[in-house]
């Protein structure tokens, strides 16, 4: 998907390109950050291969873009309004 140039800032830490897998997960789990999900249930709600699901949850949680409970579900975060 191309990206709007008049809303593009090279210099935005967050690159989250519409309409990919990552974009995909980040709206389910921000839609409301009090749910926590298991990644078989992000597999679930967006059919999504498994590994493709797993890999991007760690990589979401590395970045500090997704939160992560101690018993494994995933999450947004409240005070992340920039995404």
């Amino acid at each position: 998907m191309p990206i709007d140039l008049r809303k593009h800032d090279p210099d935005d830490p967050i690159t989250i390109r519409p309409e990919t897998n990552k974009a995909k997960i980040i709206k389910l789990l921000y839609r409301d950050t009090n749910l926590g999900f298991t990644p078989a249930e992000i597999r679930e709600e967006l059919d999504l291969p498994r590994g493709t699901v797993s890999g991007t949850l760690s990589r979401l949680h590395d970045e500090g873009l997704i939160g992560k409970t101690s018993d494994g579900l995933y999450h947004g975060l409240d005070h992340r309004e920039d995404l």
